[in-house]
């Protein structure tokens, strides 16, 4: 019986990618997908292609060059565990993987989500100090409850969680097949979805920050406004259909994080077409006043604040 679907998506990193799998134990209750999203063979070695050599292995090659949000989507149909876990190719997991999935294999819970730590990937030793770069929500919040809220509908990424595969199936989820945030709205939704949910505070996940990583790529303002207020329209859509009304600030949030990285006038200026053209720019104007009293408040109570 296979407990356990790793997930990876794979694009012209193939020593990550080993550094990864080699950080996945090899048990008879564990399947590995590698997705390869039309890597360059001019990089890649698809006759040494890393997992090729394991039997716990599954490698999908795909020249689509879709992103990874379309390379998990590929890999969905092949999963024969009772829990998915995500992970990303430069990235990788702790040494004590093997007790974990022993210990939380028949977890009643449907998403178990663990600790992380954020390292520089090459040199895993050291915690990163990138300005604007997240940091565990475990340390952040004091507070269960709202830690609990956090996890499920705030905490944006796939990865350092084990999510029940009858969740993903019963309920439909799939990933956005978008350049960038493509898990939003799948985290989202195991979130919202989900019965029973568990918060461990064990780190299960290395997330590394790396020059030239999806993560870090310099999108065009065009492309970041057009990917990411995109994504915010369905996930303020999403809650509103069921009634998720703590995450109504979601947008103006967006909006004030573009304002701090991305201010440009031509930005703006597009911006405010993006919003008119999807009749939002009346809604956002009239509600940030109120959205900065909003903030001040969440800021006045540091170990409870929630950015939304």
């Amino acid at each position: 019986m296979v407990n356990y679907s790793f997930i990876i998506p794979h694009h012209n990193i193939p020593d990550l990618l080993e550094r990864c799998l080699d950080s996945i134990p090899q048990r008879d209750d564990v399947q590995v997908i590698v997705v390869d999203d039309n890597s360059d063979p001019a990089i890649v070695d698809f006759d040494s292609f890393p997992g090729l050599d394991r039997p716990d292995v599954e490698v999908v090659f795909s020249k689509k060059g879709g992103g990874a949000g379309f390379a998990r989507n590929a890999a969905l149909p092949y999963v024969k565990g009772k829990w998915v876990v995500f992970a990303d190719a430069d990235d990788f997991f702790v040494p004590d993987l093997d007790s974990i999935l022993t210990e939380y294999c028949n977890s009643d819970s449907d998403v178990v989500f663990f600790d992380y730590k954020s390292v520089l990937s090459d040199n895993p030793l050291q915690e990163t100090n990138v300005k604007g770069y997240r940091k565990s929500y475990f340390r952040l919040f004091s507070d269960k409850k709202y830690l609990e809220e956090m996890m499920r509908y705030v905490f944006g990424p796939v990865w350092a969680k084990f999510i029940k595969t009858d969740l993903i199936v019963r309920n439909g989820i799939v990933f956005d097949e978008c350049s960038n945030h493509e898990d939003t709205m799948f985290s989202l939704k195991t979130g919202c979805f989900a019965g029973k949910i568990s918060l461990v505070d064990r780190i299960l996940y290395y997330n590394t920050y790396r020059e030239g990583s999806l993560t870090n790529k310099k999108y065009s303002t065009k492309e970041y406004i057009d990917t990411i207020f995109s994504v915010e329209i369905d996930y303020a859509r999403f809650a509103g259909e069921h009634n998720l009304h703590r995450l109504k600030w979601r947008m103006h949030w967006a909006i004030e994080d573009f304002l701090k990285k991305r201010f440009s006038y031509d930005g703006c200026r597009y911006l405010l077409r993006f919003l008119s053209e999807h009749k939002l720019l009346a809604r956002v104007v009239c509600l940030s006043p109120l959205y900065v009293f909003h903030r001040i408040g969440k800021m006045l109570k540091i170990n409870r604040y929630i950015p939304y």
